[in-house]
């Protein structure tokens, strides 16, 4: 275990397989932890691998839509409003803090809680007018872009 510890997944791969096909169907499971095979913990790896096996896979009823329903339930039970069809063109910012956003035909919304559903180079870069251009090119060199779940921009 802890050799595997401190090795990659696809390191692991390659000590046993060949057919990069292959390593790529192996693989499919990688972006669950949101990284690429050559980043990914082969101990993690893994685990979740072998549990599937063991305990089999689970996915909501209904389709994985049911959790995003699940959160819009949420955000509307708590006072929350949910707007679709009219994209963010900015995050506002009110003494450097997220206060609400403008939509691309102009509306705006205020709110003590921003939920951007966009990588974060494009909500750092973009939806923040530039202001946090340093921190996205920090995620970039250090962590690396993720497949897409959603972030939250939040104050307290």
């Amino acid at each position: 275990m802890a050799r595997l510890g401190d090795i990659s997944y696809l390191q692991l791969l390659d000590e046993f397989f060949t057919d990069s096909r292959l390593k790529s169907i192996l693989s499919d499971r990688c972006t669950f932890v949101g990284l690429p095979p050559h980043k990914a913990s082969a101990l993690t790896m893994t685990i979740m691998v072998l549990s599937y096996f063991k305990f089999g896979a689970y996915r909501p009823v209904g389709g994985s839509q049911r959790l995003a329903d699940a959160l819009a339930d949420g955000i509307r039970n708590k006072g929350g409003k949910i707007i679709f069809g009219n994209g963010a063109q900015k995050i506002l910012l009110k003494n450097g803090e997220c206060c609400g956003i403008r939509c691309e035909n102009g509306d705006e919304y205020t709110s003590k809680n921003i939920i951007s559903n966009v990588d974060f180079v494009h909500t750092f870069n973009n939806l923040l007018g530039g202001n946090f251009t340093y921190f996205a090119e920090y995620l970039l060199k250090n962590v690396g872009v993720s497949t897409s779940f959603f972030y939250f921009v939040c104050r307290d």
